[in-house]
């Protein structure tokens, strides 16, 4: 049986990757590390801080976040491919807007932020498949 740590899901040690409930999924593991964000190597596309993030090739995955539009309308959030520049209109994620895509052969996407994550109160949630759960820490920022 798994035991929630934290809000995440853990079993044996190990992070679950899904819960489901009545045959609908009510959690997906978050593959969003804050840990991992602090840590990353300075990268930046048009002055937004972001980070390569490795996933599984050909495969769906959903970010969703907190953190609303700004004060002139656009997004603090972004998910996109190697091959997109930074964009609200094309790759943008905000509060009630979430954003899936499909990973390329090379399985990388990048998740830019130019918000903080530092307050405790805004959060980025990347998890597998088309479906948005409630946000959860990532394991690893929980087991660290």
């Amino acid at each position: 049986m798994a035991d929630i740590t934290h809000g995440a899901w853990i079993k044996d040690g190990k992070a679950v990757d899904a819960v489901f409930s009545n045959g609908k999924q009510v959690y997906g593991r978050n593959l969003f590390s804050v840990h991992d964000w602090d840590a990353k190597p300075y990268l930046e596309s048009n002055y937004v801080p972001y980070m390569n993030i490795q996933l599984e090739p050909n495969t769906a995955y959903t970010l969703t976040t907190n953190i609303s539009l700004n004060g002139d309308g656009w997004c603090d959030v972004f998910f996109f491919k190697d091959d997109e520049n930074i964009s609200s209109n094309t790759n943008g994620v905000s509060s009630g807007s979430g954003r899936t895509l499909t990973t390329s052969s090379t399985g990388n996407v990048k998740v830019g932020v130019r918000h903080s994550l530092s307050d405790g109160i805004s959060w980025v949630k990347l998890e597998k498949g088309t479906i948005s759960t409630p946000w959860t820490p990532a394991p690893e920022d929980i087991l660290k």
